[in-house]
């Protein structure tokens, strides 16, 4: 399906939806992984070819928005074609994650996990091979809510987190067997998941605790909570992410004050000869956003730069190791920004929002200049044309 609603501006390229979008995956097209191309010229053309999988919709009320996934194609920075498209699911779609090896996708719904097979090679969701599990049991099911997701890169482990604040660990191809059950104690909502690049650690995010657990032997490695000063203030942890493997593991954690401003913090651990990890070294703080507040974060395919979207729209792309800043786009989207994800040749970073619209911005570096700093040009170039005039 030729794509209708698309359009193309200043490095941008929007793909306007019927629903509001809440979650975003992206999927790799190497070469690598199409042996069986015909010749170079199809091979190299393929490579052009990102894969986006996007979802959202109007959840399990009668509003009459519909709950969907599509699977989009980016090609040459341009939305070129739907390849799939599910529109029969019965509650909003949120936090897709791609199943190691790529043959299939997990996203939330409701308090459930749903798995949707993928055909790497037509681009196809296969809805009828697809199957579900409950995976967030909180007592009131009026409330029970699945709101984060992760495949450990090793493909063991499948980690979900909801409302009832448990953090579970599920076999990706056995989801009858009991899950591995993770408790805090706090019972706060989870609202992100990351391992480690070596799968050794995963990293718990709640509005209140960032918790980093030993995934062999189920235990504590780490854990910072918000104090009563900072809770008072409003401010609360949004995500956390993991770079690094081998003897240095770097945890990037933001945080927001609601309306106010967002931060980034950079810590680094050193994993000791026992497997334990040391105490954290705080080696870098950003503010990422003033006025506004980070509603998403996530890493490059490569694990060097930070993308990040926030509530009034803006995307904005720190690199390693200094968290300088990239990029800032004022603005992406007219509303608050659901999800961010880079593209796997990470040339550009799609943006999905509550105002239905799916964006692709090239990634480059661009100038930033501060209202400060525009107002002394402003006033040195009219003092230059009341001198030279």
């Amino acid at each position: 399906m030729v794509l209708g609603d698309s359009s193309q501006l200043l490095g941008k390229s929007r793909f306007q939806w019927d629903i509001p979008l809440y979650t975003v995956a992206t999927c790799s097209n190497s070469r690598k992984e199409n042996k069986e191309l015909k010749n170079e010229k199809e091979s190299l053309a393929r490579e052009e070819k990102q894969i986006v999988v996007i979802g959202g919709g109007g959840g399990s009320s009668k509003t009459g928005i519909l709950n969907k996934i599509a699977v989009l194609e980016l090609y040459n920075g341009v939305w070129s074609q739907v390849h799939s498209q599910i529109d029969t699911l019965p509650d909003t779609i949120k936090c897709l994650i791609l199943e190691s090896g790529g043959r299939g996708f997990n996203c939330a719904m409701g308090n459930v996990s749903l798995r949707v097979p993928f055909d790497l090679d037509s681009f196809q969701l296969n809805l009828d091979n697809s199957r579900k599990f409950q995976a967030d049991f909180a007592e009131d099911q009026s409330t029970s809510e699945l709101r984060a997701q992760a495949f450990s890169p090793d493909g063991k482990w499948l980690s979900t987190g909801g409302v009832d604040g448990l953090v579970r660990l599920w076999n990706p191809t056995n989801h009858s067997k009991p899950p591995i059950v993770l408790d805090q104690k706090s019972k706060e909502e989870v609202i992100d998941l990351c391992f480690s690049l070596d799968s050794r650690f995963l990293v718990v995010t709640t509005p209140l605790e960032v918790i980093v657990w030993d995934v062999e032997h189920s235990t504590i490695s780490w854990k910072t909570s918000i104090d009563k000063k900072e809770s008072s203030q409003g401010i609360r942890y949004r995500n956390s992410k993991f770079v690094g493997t081998g003897s240095v593991i770097t945890l990037f954690i933001a945080k927001n004050q609601v309306t106010k401003k967002g931060w980034i913090r950079k810590l680094e651990f050193r994993v000791l000869e026992n497997g334990t990890l040391s105490s954290p070294k705080l080696t870098r703080e950003i503010i990422a956003c003033k006025k506004e507040h980070i509603n998403a974060m996530t890493l490059d395919h490569q694990r060097q730069m930070i993308g990040v979207g926030t509530s009034e729209g803006t995307v904005s792309i720190f690199t390693f190791p200094k968290l300088k800043t990239m990029m800032e786009m004022k603005k992406t989207h007219n509303y608050f920004i659901s999800a961010v994800a880079f593209t796997a040749d990470g040339k550009h970073i799609i943006s999905v929002s509550g105002d239905y619209s799916c964006m692709a911005t090239a990634v480059r570096e661009t100038l930033i200049v501060s209202y400060s700093a525009l107002v002394v040009l402003l006033a040195l170039f009219f003092l230059f044309i009341a001198l030279y005039a």
